[in-house]
């Protein structure tokens, strides 16, 4: 199908819509923002189309649409995203959805996808409960992003191409989930308290060493799994570095592989080639 034919269909009923066609640079957009607000059904939404733009041109801007249905959101454009409010939804995959497995270049998101997102939440006021992130082109939204969402449960990024600049922002968002206030007595995570899931995937072939993997990140996680009873905890950790990328010691892998005789979850590297990441079992 030609990356820029329009099909129109009803809406009326339409509960779940996926495109993922090549490309055409938001010539799509303007449809699928009607698509979104006429249909009072539509539960889950992916559309991964963007305009790469010139750093010095202004980016296209569209009317804002509603929809109190849709639940689940998979998308790229930041024109897209800055046009929509979503109160109800629940689910959000930031993605090119390029498949890398099948030996597709990497595709960043868009640079300002991270601001788009952060404006969409702000104008939409939901309770997002799953945030995943696929080589999103990371800056200080991502921390603006986390304190957005108290209801957050899963958080998932995904990196496929590393850039040294992100050590800084991943470290100060470990920093960020571990932090704990006083409320109501007892002492709590100051953001996204109720984070059950964590995943941290550095995929990037050029196996650039990352520095933010260390003891203070083992730290962070521990402090979320050591919650007080009947409180919400970490239930899962995912993470996948290869050998010699990270910044961990014998004793802090030792005491991330403790963490699941005390009931967390590990997924480590599946194919268990860093052998002090290496689970027995």
């Amino acid at each position: 199908m030609h990356p820029e034919t329009i099909i129109r269909f009803p809406v009326t009923n339409l509960v779940s819509f996926s495109d993922e066609r090549a490309f055409v640079g938001d010539n799509l957009t303007p449809e699928y923002l009607n698509v979104v607000k006429l249909a009072p059904k539509l539960r889950s939404f992916s559309y991964h189309d963007y305009s790469i733009q010139n750093p010095m041109s202004t980016p296209p801007s569209f009317p804002h649409v509603m929809s109190r249905s849709l639940l689940e959101l998979s998308a790229t454009s930041p024109s897209f995203l800055r046009s929509m409010e979503l109160p109800s939804l629940k689910e959000f995959t930031l993605t090119n959805a390029y498949d890398a497995d099948i030996g597709e270049a990497v595709l960043k998101c868009p640079v300002d996808a991270l601001g788009a997102l952060h404006e969409m939440l702000l104008r939409s006021q939901c309770s997002l409960t799953q945030l995943h992130l696929v080589d999103a082109v990371l800056d200080n939204n991502l921390a603006n992003i986390i304190r957005l969402i108290p209801s957050l449960q899963e958080f998932v990024i995904d990196f496929y191409e590393w850039v040294d600049d992100y050590d800084r922002i991943m470290q100060s968002l470990a920093t960020q989930l571990s932090n704990v206030g006083l409320v109501n007595g007892s002492f709590q995570h100051c953001t996204v308290p109720n984070l059950q899931t964590l995943g941290v995937n550095l995929f990037d072939i050029h196996h650039r060493p990352v520095s933010f993997i260390n003891s203070a990140f083992i730290d962070m996680v521990a402090s979320r799994l050591h919650r007080p009873s009947g409180a919400p905890r970490l239930t899962k950790l995912e993470l996948w570095i290869v050998e010699g990328r990270h910044n961990l010691d014998e004793s802090a892998a030792n005491a991330l592989k403790s963490l699941r005789d005390e009931g967390l979850e590990l997924d480590l590297n599946p194919d268990g080639e860093d052998p002090m990441l290496r689970l027995y079992y």
